[in-house]
């Protein structure tokens, strides 16, 4: 039983912070992966190298890095053998020693996905996700979790919707509920289920995480409230110690 820990250096003149906090991290394996980005598929993908079609200012390797997440990363971990995956940015840091083996506590709480906290995502950065999801849903004759629908205003299929645009009033439709992608931890295991598969590849193919950044971080958002049930995740005790303070810092929150 090991976790496996990816981060990424996409502002190439920072140095990560990660590496330097690796014996805070108890049974832990890291990999840089910055030297092997072309072996690894850091690369834009051919369907979505029209640049007219890409929406915010977000560079081409934040956007990379989204699409690396998605479609590479998992299926590394499992490869090499791997039960957990830590997700973390370059410039995070473990600012004391964690006593508790994270991974152990997946496994013994069966849980499927943990991490800092959820949070309502900026309005702009999921912009056709949840209509990509109703389709999933109706085309693969698919029953989500009940946490989905607990995130759409009306509380069903019907506010599977993008709130605010066209027709769907402020207030309406998706509440773009997700996690921070800063410190997230995957069981592997859960992330290569047939439908969640599925529903990645439909992503990939869209390449609405690349051009309107979904990124990981909403998708993923959208698979733990599609795939993920009460019970089989954790937004509140990870990333925290014993006195309910942090032991993780993210670069903007210093």
């Amino acid at each position: 039983m090991q976790l496996f820990v990816c981060f990424f250096k996409v502002r190439r003149s920072r140095r990560p912070r990660v590496t330097s906090c690796l014996d805070h991290l108890p049974g832990f394996y890291a990999i840089d992966l910055r030297a092997h980005e072309q072996a690894l598929g850091w690369s834009v993908p051919r369907h979505v190298r029209d640049r007219k079609r890409w929406t915010g200012e977000w560079s081409e390797q934040y956007r990379v890095m989204g699409h690396w997440r998605l479609t590479v990363q998992f299926h590394l971990a499992r490869t090499l053998g791997y039960d957990f995956l830590l997700q973390v940015d370059d410039d995070s840091e473990f600012s004391v020693a964690i006593k508790d083996n994270l991974f152990q506590i997946m496994e013994k709480d069966e849980l499927k996905i943990a991490g800092r906290a959820a949070f309502p995502d900026a309005d702009h950065v999921s912009v056709g996700l949840p209509e990509l999801a109703r389709y999933f849903i109706v085309t693969e004759n698919f029953q989500p979790s009940p946490l989905l629908f607990s995130h759409c205003k009306p509380a069903s299929i019907d506010g599977l919707v993008t709130e605010g645009k066209d027709t769907t009033e402020k207030g309406s439709g998706w509440d773009r509920t997700s996690f921070y992608g800063n410190f997230v931890i995957h069981s592997v295991k859960f992330m290569h289920e047939d439908m969640v598969q599925r529903f990645l590849k439909l992503v990939e193919r869209s390449g609405g995480h690349f051009m309107y950044r979904w990124n990981e971080q909403a998708t993923v958002g959208m698979v733990w409230q599609m795939f993920v049930r009460e019970g089989e995740y954790d937004w509140k005790s990870f990333g925290k110690n014993e006195n309910n303070g942090t032991f993780f810092c993210h670069g903007r929150d210093y």
